[in-house]
């Protein structure tokens, strides 16, 4: 009995090591990103439904302007608006690899995903940018650098590759993990991973790395 009973403790804390870290995008967070463009949509969308018979001139103009702007508000926002009312993972990591499910943006996605074999690295990307007349920006990820980048980004639209690529030159990997739309801390995240996944980690040869900093103002990074 005493020997089934170390093997059930084992064995919990076996399945507990394993389960899935899965996380939610913080409602706040992109509420308050986005706050000024709901409330522009809002406005269009006035505008847009306003009569038309009864308009004139500028009038009809300026609802005809309304609507065009309100496709293109809808194509760009819509999909944040959908992920705001009715949250799903943004991000998993299970014993498969790291999943990132980005809202859409228009002509842009930013969701990937890479299997533990396709990692090469895993480390904190922080980006600094200037303000005008400001102090400075700093967004702070989680970079997963993948073994082969042009393998990860062969999947991606010519746009969407424009922008990774970008971000691979500030910050050193393509597929990056954004603080800005998670409810937990960056550093509370990847050390839950490197905690959870240390042996899957370990098997796979991933490179645990140093914070990496970036700046829009210098062309190299320390």
């Amino acid at each position: 009995m005493k020997g089934t009973h170390r093997e059930r403790q084992h064995l919990m804390a076996h399945e507990q090591e394993n389960q899935p870290i899965i996380i939610y995008p913080d409602s706040r967070k992109i509420l308050r990103a986005n706050g000024t463009t709901f409330l522009l949509g809002g406005g269009l969308a006035l505008l847009a439904f306003a009569p038309w018979r009864s308009a004139r001139g500028v009038k009809r103009a300026l609802i005809m302007f309304s609507r065009a702007s309100l496709l293109a508000w809808g194509w760009l926002g819509i999909p944040t608006l959908i992920q705001l009312l009715f949250p799903k993972p943004i991000v998993i990591v299970n014993d498969e690899g790291v999943f990132y499910y980005s809202p859409r943006m228009g002509p842009f996605t930013f969701s990937g995903s890479l299997a533990w074999r396709e990692i090469q690295a895993l480390y904190i990307g922080e980006l600094t940018m200037p303000r005008r007349g400001g102090p400075t920006n700093s967004q702070r990820f989680l970079c997963v650098l993948p073994r082969d980048v042009e393998a990860f980004l062969r999947p991606y639209t010519l746009m969407s590759r424009i922008v990774l690529t970008w971000m691979m030159r500030w910050i050193s990997s393509p597929f990056v993990l954004p603080e800005a739309l998670l409810p937990l801390p960056i550093d509370e995240l990847i050390e839950r991973v490197r905690t959870q996944y240390a042996a899957t980690i370990l098997a796979n040869e991933i490179e645990l790395r140093d914070t990496y900093q970036g700046s829009f103002t210098t062309s190299s990074s320390s």
